[in-house]
């Protein structure tokens, strides 16, 4: 006997759910990523954190 193959017409097409959720990390991260360059990545002098200074 040979083995079922599952063919691409016997998957369901992605749930509304499953899209938002996808649209929304993708979302999240594009808008990460414009903050770090509209910022530059860099900490202003005298910033510390927990009684570090890790300002430049």
């Amino acid at each position: 006997m040979r083995p079922r193959v599952l063919s691409a017409l016997c998957t369901a097409p992605p749930r509304p759910v499953a899209l938002a959720g996808g649209a929304l990390a993708i979302g999240t991260g594009g808008l990460y990523l414009a903050a770090l360059l509209l910022t530059g990545g860099e900490i202003e002098a005298g910033t510390t954190v927990r009684g570090v200074d890790i300002g430049g």
